[in-house]
């Protein structure tokens, strides 16, 4: 699965904007969790920018954590 391509900040985090968010759940999903996974031993946070109009992302974020 394809990972996000984050902005890396000085403080160790990523940041991934809406810009970059997948068209499907199912997508958003996979990627997300692949994104973590790889990133989870680099990175202190993963800071998400998720609009109203995508709220159907929030739940799926939250349980990755």
């Amino acid at each position: 699965m394809k990972l996000f391509d984050a902005v890396i900040n000085p403080y160790s985090g990523c940041y991934i904007g809406p810009e970059q968010l997948p068209d499907t759940v199912a997508e958003f999903a996979g990627r997300l969790a692949a994104s973590v996974d790889a990133w989870h031993n680099h990175y202190a946070l993963i800071w998400l920018e998720i609009p109203a109009s995508r709220a159907e992302l929030i739940s799926v974020a939250l349980e990755l954590g």
